[in-house]
């Protein structure tokens, strides 16, 4: 695995590693969240991406970088505390983790401790946002144009002096900002 890549398990991994053709629901969910391709691959490559998914993909993952420890979940990190001990086999954890929208659709701002960031993506919003120290990058390019994302686009970021600078890029759309994460970073 190279370093700099960090891949974590989200729900459309979820729907590989749950797949069962004998299960009419689980196979109308799939397909209906971009899953026909599936369909398309031999068994072989099947077995390859299941084998990919079950050892090189985590729950979490924590990278330590310029601005500090970051951690990285697919769609919802439903503890305060970064590190908590996690049961895969609790059922309301896992569907939080990759499905969840919580924590960004709450009003007021909870920081999770003992982490600097949290990166989180699943929940399409225009421009990424910050909320507490989670922050939300998934900018919608899975989807088509709609009232609510109206530039569905694919966003890259990277870190650099206590901010993070993001560039989102569609075939008819091209944005770029930074959040500041001074404040969020200095020590109390």
């Amino acid at each position: 695995m190279n370093s700099w890549f960090h891949p974590v398990l989200g729900n459309h991994e979820s729907f590989i590693l749950t797949y069962d053709e004998k299960n009419a629901y689980k196979k109308s969910l799939w397909h209906a969240n971009g899953g026909d391709w599936w369909e398309l691959i031999s068994d072989l490559e099947k077995e390859e991406v299941i084998n990919i998914i079950k050892t090189r993909y985590s729950l979490t993952a924590t990278v330590q970088t310029e601005i500090g420890y970051v951690g990285i979940v697919h769609a919802d990190y439903p503890y305060n505390f970064w590190g908590e001990d996690i049961d895969i086999n609790d059922f309301n954890f896992l569907k939080r983790i990759l499905w969840g929208r919580e924590r960004l659709n709450r009003s007021e701002d909870e920081v999770i401790q003992n982490i600097d960031l949290v990166v989180s993506g699943h929940s399409p919003v225009l421009t990424p946002v910050l909320k507490g120290n989670s922050l939300f990058i998934d900018t919608g390019s899975g989807y088509e144009p709609s009232n609510r994302i109206p530039n569905p686009c694919l966003t890259i970021g990277f870190f650099k002096n206590n901010s993070f600078f993001y560039f989102s890029l569609s075939n008819n759309f091209k944005q770029d900002g930074q959040i500041d994460l001074s404040k969020l970073l200095q020590p109390e």
